[in-house]
């Protein structure tokens, strides 16, 4: 297989931890789950630990004040190209691009895990929330945002077909809820709590962020969330 032949020269790649690299392996690795699906499970446990490395890390942010830069994360660090200056709540902060790239990139991935990799990959769900929440409040990125926002949501939808053993390849997929509230079949209880958490992270983002990208990805988002799972996930 070509998946076979291909892996490990991309493992050796993420071994560099650049971050350019890191965003065009994981688009390698999405896409590879997008046509293997469940064949290429057995990779997950090797390609996620390199995917929360850069999910976790704080490399791309460095602070400058009145006396000069103030690196926070890596003493080391040197400009480049693709460092941008920015300003924001009277800090001047320097974001490298390439490393929220490959941020957003990661988190894509994470969701097409979800989306093809259901069975194989929902028991790496619950150990990725914390830090994929975190991110969709995201500071300096509102790409980073709406990427975390994006997966959250395909979480939903991995949770709700393995519940209720939806078959993807029936298209219309059969409702598994009835319309109107109050709510006539109450949410299987994983589902409901993340529902709850997801959308207790979206409806604040509404109400305060002045974005309209982000916002916007918020309604592009949720539209298949609500119509899978139903009023359950709306419900107060």
């Amino acid at each position: 297989l070509f998946v076979e032949d291909i892996f490990p020269l991309a493992l050796n790649n993420l071994s560099l931890e650049d971050p350019e690299i890191d965003q065009c392996t994981f688009g390698l690795f999405g896409s590879l789950a997008a046509v293997y699906q469940e064949e290429f499970a057995s990779h997950l446990e090797t390609i996620l630990p390199h995917i929360y490395r850069v999910l976790e890390n704080n490399d791309a942010t460095i602070f400058r004040h009145d006396e000069g830069a103030v690196d926070l994360e890596d003493s080391d660090a040197e400009d480049d190209d693709d460092d941008q200056w920015e300003e924001a709540d009277d800090l001047v902060y320097q974001v490298n691009t390439d490393h929220f790239l490959a941020k957003e990139t990661g988190l894509n991935v994470m969701g097409s895990f979800a989306e093809h990799l259901p069975v194989a990959f929902s028991p790496y769900i619950g150990g990725s929330l914390d830090t994929i929440f975190e991110l969709s409040k995201h500071p300096m990125c509102p790409d980073i945002q709406k990427a975390a926002l994006s997966t959250l949501c395909q979480y939903l939808e991995c949770i709700h077909d393995l519940t209720f053993h939806v078959d993807r390849s029936v298209q219309p997929a059969v409702p598994t809820w009835t319309a109107g509230m109050p709510v006539a079949e109450p949410l299987p209880v994983d589902l409901k709590t993340l529902g709850d958490r997801v959308m207790g992270t979206l409806l604040p983002i509404l109400t305060t962020n002045t974005d309209v990208h982000v916002v916007g990805a918020i309604f592009n988002v949720i539209i298949d969330p609500l119509r899978k799972i139903g009023p359950g996930l709306i419900e107060a």
